[in-house]
Parts: structure tokens; C-alpha cells; sequence
């Protein structure tokens, strides 16, 4: 009789007694909930770098092996956080939100991601008048860059990852953190106590087209 296991943290099944299997749910469970395996390419855009770990951008314009690694973070990010939608990621055309994902590396592993577009701020409000659901307006709704998605991998979580690609982001853009909206709803505890982290006084609501 073939006993089965179930990794409860990737939902795999696989026989325990098999090296094969053994191997493939390795190479499953890392690209699902560790890390995802992606060796430098020439065609990295480099934003920032410290020791072994780096930032890459990645918009429209990007080779197209790097807006399909994109695509493939994209969704594993997804699949992890459970998320209805898939993450925006880079087209291949300019349009209006003109998206772009930062990659943040280990090594050579991919170990998170934010998604950063241009989309109109129309409201503001206080962390007490978000957790009431009171927004207010904003006259003139500027279009700023804002938070669509943001993911670290679940080995690497509560290490400050988000705030450095956040951070780094904005830096990119010449902006300060501050500046940046948030789509909304925030997912609980992790997007809220993010956004809290890098807006500690309340955040810019930004509409999703």
C-alpha cells in the first residue's frame, strides 16, 4: 500500500517514500510558498542592491523574458494570497496606470514583489476614520502612484522586505513613500499593518480603473 502525504502549507500530495516525489514537492512548495527560483539575466533592471539581495524594475517597456517572469511571480503571488484577481503586471503597450512590478532577489531566488500604477487618489482618511469607513474626498483627485499589490514570500515575512520594495519604489519614482495611495481593501493583518508602517498618520485611497 502507497501511503500519500499532504503538505498542509503548499496543498501537494506525494508519496513520502518516493526521492522523486520527494523532489518534485520540493520544487513545488518552494515556487508556492518559500521563494521562486530565477537566475540574473542580462536584461535585469537593477534599482537597488545590497550584498546578495537587489531590486529590479520591470514596466512596459521591459524584455520580454522579464515581463514573463513577471507573469510567472505574478502568479504564484496570487495563488499564495488567495487573491480573486490576479496582480496587474506589466503590458506590452503604455496605457494610462502605466504598471510596474519591483522584484526583490535573494540570492537567486525571488523572494517578493510590489505593483506600483498611476491611478487618481479620490479619498483620504485617518487609520480611526478607515476603520470606520469613513473616507473623505478629495477636490481635484490627483493621479499619484499607488500600491495595487504588494508579496513576500512566507519564509521571509515580518522582515521588513515590503517596506524596503516600497520604499525603494518610491525612490525610483522621486517620491516620497508618503505620497503613494493604496488600493483598498487592505487584506488583514499583513496589507494593513504594511500601509500603517509606511503612512503611520492614514493613507491616500486610490480608485481602481
Amino acid at each position: 500500500m502507497v501511503c500519500t502525504a499532504l503538505c498542509p502549507a503548499c496543498g501537494m500530495r506525494y508519496v513520502s517514500e518516493s526521492p522523486e516525489d520527494r523532489r518534485s514537492h520540493r520544487r513545488h512548495h518552494n515556487k508556492q510558498t518559500l521563494r521562486f527560483p530565477a537566475r540574473p539575466l542580462k536584461t535585469d533592471r537593477i534599482v537597488w542592491q545590497e550584498g546578495n539581495e537587489r531590486i529590479t524594475a520591470v514596466n512596459f517597456r521591459s524584455h520580454r523574458a522579464q515581463k514573463a517572469r513577471a507573469n510567472l511571480v505574478s502568479s504564484v503571488a496570487n495563488r499564495d494570497t488567495h487573491f480573486d484577481f490576479p496582480a496587474y503586471v506589466p503590458s506590452d503597450c503604455p496605457d494610462n496606470s502605466d504598471i510596474h512590478m519591483f522584484l526583490l532577489y535573494q540570492g537567486t531566488f525571488i523572494i517578493g514583489l510590489v505593483v506600483l500604477g498611476k491611478l487618481p487618489q479620490r479619498w483620504e482618511c485617518t487609520w480611526q476614520e478607515y476603520r470606520e469607513h469613513e473616507f473623505r474626498d478629495i477636490a481635484n483627485p490627483p493621479t499619484e502612484w499607488a500600491v495595487n499589490f504588494a508579496w513576500v514570500a512566507r519564509s521571509k515575512r515580518r522582515m521588513g522586505f515590503a517596506r524596503r520594495l516600497i520604499a525603494e519604489a518610491a525612490r525610483y519614482f522621486t517620491i516620497t513613500p508618503a505620497r503613494l495611495g493604496w488600493t483598498t481593501p487592505l487584506t488583514e493583518p499583513e496589507g494593513e499593518a504594511l500601509a500603517r508602517a509606511v503612512c503611520p498618520e492614514g493613507i491616500h485611497i486610490a480608485d481602481i480603473p
